[in-house]
């Protein structure tokens, strides 16, 4: 058994900082890209606060980061960069219950140490979409991690993330994934 509180925001948070800071170390700084890591305060209330992911917070910081960098930009320009982007939403995802299988769809059994989970909901409760999706598999299948999807039963209810939060404010393509 695993337990423990603030999983998914510490495993992530960690995960998405190690990263950036891989990336940063292994990159020639051309400033043909921004890469930033977000991290939200409030996540578990719902993110509406001057510092969630319910904010503008997301929006202005990207604004700023890219005007600071790109003063002689024109709007248009942010607005490509902006439909170029790519936000990965990440926390924590449903393993499979030894106990309660049958809450899960039988072809979507995501297993503990078996690859990241792509989570997947036609009611939009996460925002992954067949292009996020695609982008994700790829990018994995490159660095040989693997991948698993999770989609809740029809008759199930589903718990929801950031992702559709930072999609409807920023219009940044999104993908919701989690560990198990």
């Amino acid at each position: 058994m695993i337990y423990s509180p603030r999983l998914d925001n510490l495993a992530s948070s960690l995960a998405s900082l190690d990263s950036l800071i891989e990336h940063h170390n292994t990159k020639a700084n051309d400033n043909s890209d921004i890469s930033m890591i977000c991290l939200f305060d409030h996540e578990e209330v719902g993110s509406c606060s001057a510092q969630g992911a319910d904010s503008n917070m997301l929006v202005e910081t990207c604004e700023r980061v890219f005007w600071g960098l790109k003063a002689s930009a024109s709007r248009e320009d942010y607005y490509r960069a902006i439909k170029k982007s790519y936000f990965i939403s990440a926390d924590m995802a449903h393993a499979i219950h030894p106990n309660y299988p049958e809450r899960h769809q039988s072809q979507h059994l995501p297993k503990i140490h078996a690859g990241v989970v792509i989570k997947i909901n036609a009611n939009q409760r996460y925002m992954t979409d067949s292009v996020s999706a695609a982008i994700l598999r790829e990018l994995a299948s490159r660095c040989g991690v693997p991948i698993q999807d999770f989609m809740i039963k029809q008759d199930g209810l589903c718990g929801s993330t950031i992702g559709p939060m930072i999609a409807s404010k920023a219009g940044i393509k999104t993908i919701d994934i989690g560990a198990p």
